[in-house]
């Protein structure tokens, strides 16, 4: 049995029915979308115009949109369920016709690529307990 630590709740006016409890909700009083901020994540079903009582601090119970690993930072998806961010990574390419680097005195120009969402600027917060499929429920540990 999962248990919730609220330390926070707050109010957003709904800006669509929430239906789903548990999701993340942004800023505009809408599911977050994919790798967007949450405001926190949405205590009950909510109808349109109405004050939703958005969980923003603590050990929240959030819907899983398929497996993640405890300890895992977590994103939105599209519906405002938790995913598991991806480790951030780093590639470089070294031009094409660049001369072999053979000193560590010297350093050809490189395109140096970062990708995935391990930054704080799009994470929610990270998985306190693990899910197994889309639909399970976890504890997030929220930012």
């Amino acid at each position: 049995m999962l248990t919730e630590k609220i330390l926070l709740t707050h109010s957003i006016t709904a800006a669509t029915d929430l239906d789903d409890a548990s999701r993340f909700i942004g800023l505009d009083g809408d599911y977050c979308g994919a790798g967007e901020r949450a405001a926190g994540v949405l205590a009950v079903s909510t109808k349109q115009g109405q004050q939703a009582p958005v969980k923003m601090s603590g050990l929240l119970l959030v819907e899983a949109g398929g497996e993640i690993t405890a300890g895992k930072r977590v994103v939105s998806d599209a519906l405002g369920r938790a995913v598991q961010a991806e480790d951030l990574s780093a590639e470089t390419a070294i031009p094409d016709g660049s001369t072999d680097v053979t000193s560590d005195k010297a350093q050809p120009d490189l395109d140096i690529v970062l990708a995935g969402s391990e930054l704080p600027e799009v994470t929610n917060g990270w998985a306190y307990t693990a899910a197994s499929a889309e639909g399970d429920f976890i504890l997030v540990k929220t930012e």
